[in-house]
């Protein structure tokens, strides 16, 4: 195998520096020449990891949460270097959504010159790539409100407690959007563009989105009341939601733009840091990533010819 680098965050949820450098050292000759790189919170990830490409690595394994992997993914769109994941942070909702498991040394094991890979679409927002959703409405209230600190101690907890609180906050507002240049003028209290199906709920899918199709859900909520919202809630948990009439859902393959009467705060991958009207690009088939779902695919193909064969 070509170089390697490890991009390890120390402090992510469940990781154990420890046990993760026994865990490469034990596999030092499936991997072959690596480099172990430990991020510390102050570096701009996605450049660092651009210029590394650049000095001949091609393959890099990200250890740690969905902000660590998607930072390390930032970096590799539009490049022929491969991304793997090794979860160890709280949601870990990119791996989930690629297949692939949560144990440290099967996680490693994939890690092969003939991985299984497939080719995830990214959305951009100016300078910034998200992998798994953006939105504006209840949402950003949520997270902003779902610190640092809580998460680490309550897990995704933490973003339940934060709902609760924010429910009463919940308001509609005008909101024009352009769905690969095509105009809808709704009402609606939320905005969720969605690239990913389980949006960190690794149990349920609101979207039918997959990080590979080449497309993004738009989904669009309209709530007057808390009654509303918690009517929603009740249908997601029963897998109905789309049943709902104050949903809507529009696909995108290209351009979407959101734009409000007021600016309002946005939420990029878990991050607040974008306002109305804000623009996203679908770039479809961004990052090259080892999955196993590549082969669970193949597996499907191979065995539907074989049937329409008899």
């Amino acid at each position: 195998m070509a170089n390697a680098l490890v991009v390890l965050n120390p402090v992510a949820g469940n990781t154990r520096v420890d046990r993760v450098l026994e865990a490469l050292q034990q596999r030092a000759l499936q991997l072959g020449p690596y480099e172990v790189y430990e991020t510390t919170g102050q570096e701009d990830l996605p450049a660092l990891i651009n210029q590394r490409h650049r000095e001949g690595f091609d393959t890099f394994i990200a250890v740690g949460g969905d902000g660590t992997v998607g930072s390390v993914a930032a970096g590799l769109v539009g490049s022929e270097a491969r991304l793997a994941i090794v979860p160890t942070g709280t949601g870990n909702v990119i791996a989930h959504d690629a297949g692939i498991p949560n144990s440290l040394d099967d996680a490693l094991d994939l890690v092969t010159d003939d991985a299984p890979i497939i080719w995830i679409d990214a959305m951009q927002v100016n300078d910034t790539y998200a992998f798994l959703n953006i939105s504006l409405g209840l949402s950003v209230g949520i997270i902003r409100d779902a610190d640092q600190r809580r998460k680490r101690k309550l897990g995704r907890l933490a973003y339940i407690w934060s709902g609760l609180k924010n429910l009463a906050a919940v308001r509609e507002q005008p909101v024009r959007l352009w769905t690969d240049d095509e105009p809808h003028d709704l009402s609606v209290s939320e905005v969720l563009v969605a690239n990913s199906p389980s949006i960190g709920l690794h149990d349920l899918s609101l979207t039918e989105s997959h990080m590979d199709d080449g497309q993004v859900e738009v989904i669009t909520f309209r709530t007057r009341h808390l009654l509303d919202y918690l009517g929603i809630i009740l249908d997601f948990l029963l897998q109905r939601t789309r049943r709902r009439r104050t949903v809507q859902v529009f696909r995108v393959s290209s351009r979407l733009v959101v734009e409000t009467e007021t600016p309002t705060d946005v939420q990029i991958d878990g991050d607040v840091e974008s306002q109305t009207p804000v623009s996203v690009r679908v770039i479809q088939s961004a990052v090259k990533l080892i999955s196993p779902l590549a082969s669970e695919r193949d597996f499907s193909a191979m065995a539907s010819d074989k049937g329409e064969a008899s």
